[in-house]
């Protein structure tokens, strides 16, 4: 080798050997990106050489270059800003930025609930004023709770009562979310929301009418324990052994079958000629008592019947063999429902009761 080509060797080495050391590459580094606009470019150069001669200025770019990005940006970015540079030199501006943002939306949505939501952040704020007087005009318009009454369901009166705390007709809401969610049948009644109607059905169930006189949903709860007597001296009457609810969404009478016990052994069966006279409870104690235990025992329909009679008619178990199950192929009888088993659980719950 001659001694130019080992001049030359020795040459490339030693510029080799200078580039790889750590200032050099730092500086190579800073000079690629110091005028690039991409804070994280100046976030990873502080990562690599958080201690290097560009420190200071890559600090100063990236605080810089995450401003420009946050000041035409959204609350998170800005909410960035400010959690990377807390004493930043864009701080001041970055909450007023924050502030004029969160009023635009207040602004937008226009219901009470927003205008709180801006005060609790800015109690003391440039629009603050605006809000506290905005907020008392949005509480006294009745455009809005004319709106939840057009659309008439459970989901508008939520919302109404969510984006209008305190609003002048927020007590009306709450009844009408109320009757909505499902409210029993004698309050309704006693408030002329509703109408009821009933018929017989068999000895095991009444058939019940039901027609709203409100302009939203309306769900009726039939408790347990309500008496229903036969207007018909010959009839039996019947008490409901289990609550049922029925919803009613239109403005035509609805049709519910209700599962009742019949409280008069010797009488007929009802037909659907059969009205009835809708009461709250039975008029005897006793039977008051017993059936809600019988509901909450979940009590078949024998040991609910047995149950019953022996209340109401004080049945002996020859009485209660007068419930029988026909079949196609024995016109004339049947065969018995209430038997020992079911008689000795009836006297059971009778005795809890």
């Amino acid at each position: 080798m001659n001694r130019g080509c080992v001049v030359a060797l020795v040459a490339a080495l030693a510029f080799a050997a200078l580039m790889a050391t750590p200032p050099v590459r730092e500086e190579i580094r800073w000079r690629s990106i110091a005028g690039s606009p991409d804070p994280e470019a100046f976030h990873g150069f502080l990562v690599r050489w958080p201690h290097g001669r560009h420190r200071a200025e890559a600090r100063l770019r990236l605080e810089q270059t995450t401003w420009a990005a946050a000041a035409a940006a959204d609350a998170p970015v800005l909410h960035d800003y400010l959690a990377r540079f807390p004493a930043g030199v864009h701080v001041r501006e970055a909450r007023a930025r924050l502030e004029e943002l969160l009023w635009q939306e207040v602004i937008k949505q226009r219901t009470a609930a927003a205008f709180d939501r801006y005060l609790r952040a800015y109690p003391q704020g440039r629009f603050a004023g605006a809000a506290s007087a905005q907020r008392q005009a949005v509480l006294a318009d009745d455009t809005v709770f004319a709106a939840a009454q057009r659309q008439g369901d459970r989901a508008a009166y939520e919302t109404f009562l969510a984006n209008y705390p305190g609003h002048a007709r927020e007590a009306e809401a709450r009844a009408v979310l109320a009757d909505i969610q499902g409210r029993d049948l004698f309050d309704l009644l006693a408030e002329k929301k509703v109408e009821a109607r009933a018929t017989g059905d068999d000895i095991t169930s009444v058939s019940l009418k039901l027609r709203r006189k409100v302009h939203y949903p309306l769900r009726v709860v039939v408790p347990v324990g309500t008496f229903f007597a036969a207007r018909d001296e010959s009839a039996q009457s019947m008490v409901t052994v289990a609550s049922r609810e029925v919803t009613l969404t239109g403005d035509d009478w609805e049709s519910a079958s209700v599962d009742v016990a019949c409280a008069d052994l010797h009488l007929d069966i009802p037909s659907d000629e059969v009205g009835f006279t809708i009461r709250r409870a039975p008029a005897q104690r006793e039977l008051q008592k017993l059936m809600p235990v019988l509901a909450a025992a979940n009590a078949d329909q024998a040991v609910r019947q047995a149950a019953v009679w022996i209340l109401s008619d004080d049945a002996s178990y020859e009485d209660l063999g007068t419930l029988v199950q026909s079949s196609q192929f024995n016109a004339f009888g049947g065969t018995r429902m209430i038997n020992a088993p079911e008689a000795v659980r009836a006297l059971q719950l009778l005795a809890e009761a």
